[in-house]
């Protein structure tokens, strides 16, 4: 009942805000006398002589003098049929042992020494700890009721995790961490309580997009402050969809397994012709291929003063030389080189972004060095070379630029014959 509550807070809460759903809660709890007890557990209580008291279940079994485990929140109802000479007494966990001593009775036990009747004692709100029953008069006839916390309080907020929102206050609800049993790592931990659900090593706190200034796994910085419903105070929590999932894979990032990652190729510097097109390489992986590599060319244009990805390079420079491809992967063309990208060096940034807590990885760099043509390779590039062929005439005297006399395809400029 309390689990189904909790996972369903919202529908519950909305279904309340009907006038006719209140009055039907109201008669329901009318119906229930108020008080809805954990588990109700009955027993007949006989006697042995004067040596036990008999526990019978309802199911017929009968065991002597046993350790019974409550939990808070039970009701324990048990039917005294051992005698009048056999009062049942419940004693308090400060009962030093021995004979009975009325110093310690337990308050709040309806007929708590009772012979013939039936004594009940509802839990709810006792202190969990070791209680002792027994006989007032023969102090061989004696055990204990073990009573439990309602349930564990993982996150030790005070909030038992059956009421908590947030088991492991992680900044993450119960439900959005898949309710009580999902185990994404399958490590035998629900991710509820599981400080790192994905099992890569890197905390939920982090990996959902939290701070957390003193990396113990609780969003936020201690001292820590929890409301009534175990959710960590000053934080606003995140709804599903705000929670991180950086590489835009559907996967929110604290459920999807990252590695390493590391560099396997770096680019080739290259020289070539004005107006070539040229292909930088770089790579990386992770291991066992996990996660997701965010790729991102970089450029610098000042020896390495500075380093801007190609993207905002091109968005700030709209008349930029060359035309850029595949600048988001691990490839990059750029196509029409001028003399004006002569020095311009490139390198691959990459990250896993999925992965928060590993460190991101730069290729080393690559050089572009772009030339002019010079056909008589005479060290003048032939847009300022007289003669392009030094073959004694000037450019100009055999046609200019594009003058072919004998159609070769081949300018008279740079055609030796």
């Amino acid at each position: 009942m309390f689990n189904f509550i909790k996972n369903y807070r919202g529908c519950f809460t909305l279904f309340l805000d009907n006038f006719w759903s209140k009055l039907f809660f109201l008669v329901l709890l009318l119906a229930s006398n108020f008080t809805v007890f954990a588990t109700d557990r009955t027993f007949t209580i006989t006697a042995i002589n004067n040596e036990n008291f008999t526990f019978e279940s309802s199911s017929g079994i009968k065991t002597n003098d046993p350790t019974k485990t409550l939990v808070v929140g039970d009701k324990l109802t048990l039917i005294l049929n051992a005698g009048t000479s056999h009062p049942f007494w419940i004693l308090n966990p400060s009962f030093p042992g021995g004979a009975y001593n009325s110093a310690f009775n337990q308050p709040g036990v309806v007929n708590n020494g009772g012979t013939e009747t039936t004594l009940v004692w509802d839990l709810t709100g006792v202190a969990p700890g070791t209680y002792f029953y027994i006989c007032e008069n023969h102090p061989a006839m004696t055990g204990t009721i073990v009573v439990t916390p309602l349930g564990p309080d993982t996150d030790g907020d005070g909030v038992y995790d059956v009421d908590d929102l947030d088991d492991d206050n992680d900044g993450i609800t119960d439900i959005l961490e898949g309710g009580d049993d999902l185990d994404t790592d399958l490590d035998g931990v629900p991710n509820r309580i599981d400080s790192d659900s994905d099992g890569d090593g890197c905390s939920d706190v982090v990996e959902a997009g939290y701070t957390d200034g003193d990396s113990d796994g609780i969003v936020g910085v201690s001292p820590y402050e929890y409301t009534a419903e175990g959710l960590v105070k000053n934080v606003t929590y995140k709804t599903f969809d705000d929670i991180d999932d950086l590489d835009a894979n559907s996967t929110k990032d604290f459920l999807e397994k990252g590695s390493t990652l590391s560099k396997i190729t770096d680019p080739t510097s290259v020289s070539v012709l004005q107006y070539s097109k040229v292909t930088f390489i770089g790579g990386g992986s992770t291991v066992d291929n996990l996660g997701t590599i965010v790729y991102n060319w970089q450029i610098t244009s000042d020896n390495g003063a500075s380093w801007y990805n190609i993207s905002k390079y091109a968005a700030d420079n709209p008349s930029h030389p060359g035309t850029y491809s595949g600048i988001t992967n691990d490839t990059l063309t750029i196509d029409s080189v001028t003399i004006a990208m002569e020095g311009f060096r490139y390198r691959l940034y990459m990250e896993t972004p999925a992965f928060k807590c590993d460190a991101d990885v730069t290729t080393n760099d690559a050089t572009l060095s772009v030339f002019k043509p010079d056909f008589d390779l005479d060290g003048v590039p032939d847009d300022v070379d007289k003669d392009d062929d030094n073959d004694g005439i000037l450019d100009t005297d055999e046609g200019g630029e594009d003058l072919d006399t004998d159609g070769d395809g081949v300018p008279n400029r740079i055609d030796l014959d």
